[in-house]
């Protein structure tokens, strides 16, 4: 220090509240930092399973509208379709996140003998408007409008053969519940039907802050708002499961890490009212069946369109 440099005194309590402050001041920026790792880890994660199982965004596939009003409001549903005059109809639903590109192969090359049709769920896809929609009711309403009776192989009108996969599962099955002469029969891979396994994870209430929800997509934070819901939901679905009547097709493995195969057993106790009820299930198989197991799943709905 020069001889004409005054020393500045730093009064001691001062100085020691400056020495707490600075370890609460690092805290505060370690746990911003954790949570902007988190939700870039969410992202990560997520990508890499969907990229790992489903199949590429569609092209050269035809992709059609309709505008449906619901009594939240009005949507126009965007979906894929291969056109068949004169045949049944089956409508693919995606789980979550997801979109109608999920179902790509199953649109490409029909299923024998049918018009396929893969839908974009409200919050997902195409499908307008992009805010995400919860609701087990209103995802089944914007579907209605599909729900017609074509003429199947005798001849005689045939209605829809629904196919939902993960959380497209309840919402095909309310559909069913809703309109139970209109839905011919219904295919269930790893649905999520039973309350008790829908309790979020830790780090769906973290995505769920305003700093993580910022970091994702559009789809990621809608489908954390669906997980956020899917208890209340299928605690609401629950009490409709009665009014399913069609025959119900089921297909489950026992090593699903996201939708437990308890599902099974649950929704099956609670559908008393189904013409009948098939159980496919394999002993090493995950969740993604729609894409590992494409030939059972397009063996199931062939039995539900030739009975």
């Amino acid at each position: 220090m020069n001889s004409d440099q005054t020393p500045v005194e730093i009064e001691p309590r001062l100085l020691g509240a400056s020495r707490l402050l600075w370890p609460v001041k690092r805290w505060k920026r370690m746990a911003l930092s954790v949570v902007i790792v988190l939700g870039m880890a969410l992202v990560g994660v997520s990508c890499a399973l969907r990229n790992a199982a489903m199949p590429a965004p569609a092209e050269g596939i035809a992709r059609k509208s309709y505008l449906v009003t619901t009594p939240a409001g009005e949507y126009e549903v965007s979906y894929l379709i291969a056109e068949r005059a004169n045949s049944p109809r089956v409508i693919f639903i995606h789980g979550t996140p997801g979109d109608a590109t999920n179902f790509r192969r199953y649109v490409e090359r029909p299923i024998d003998g049918a018009e396929v049709i893969s839908v974009d769920r409200p919050g997902f896809g195409d499908t307008l408007p992009k805010g995400a929609q919860p609701s087990f009711a209103e995802q089944a309403a914007v579907l209605e409008p599909l729900l017609t009776a074509r003429p199947g192989a005798d001849g005689r009108p045939q209605w829809p053969i629904l196919v939902g996969h993960s959380l497209g599962g309840p919402i095909a099955a309310w559909a069913a519940a809703e309109w139970p002469e209109r839905v011919g029969g219904l295919v269930i891979l790893a649905g999520s039907f039973d309350p008790s396994q829908e309790e979020p994870a830790w780090f769906n209430h973290v995505a769920g802050s305003p700093i993580v929800r910022w970091t994702l997509s559009e789809a990621l934070a809608h489908s954390n708002d669906e997980i956020m819901a899917a208890r209340k939901e299928t605690e609401a679905l629950q009490g409709r499961l009665d009014d399913v009547t069609c025959p119900v097709i089921w297909l489950h493995g026992r090593k699903d890490t996201l939708v437990p195969f308890d599902n099974t057993n649950f929704a099956k106790e609670q559908m008393r009212n189904v013409a009948w009820w098939r159980l496919v299930e394999w002993p090493e198989e995950g969740h993604f069946i729609p894409w590992t197991r494409e030939a059972d799943v397009r063996a199931a709905v062939e039995a539900l369109l030739k009975r």
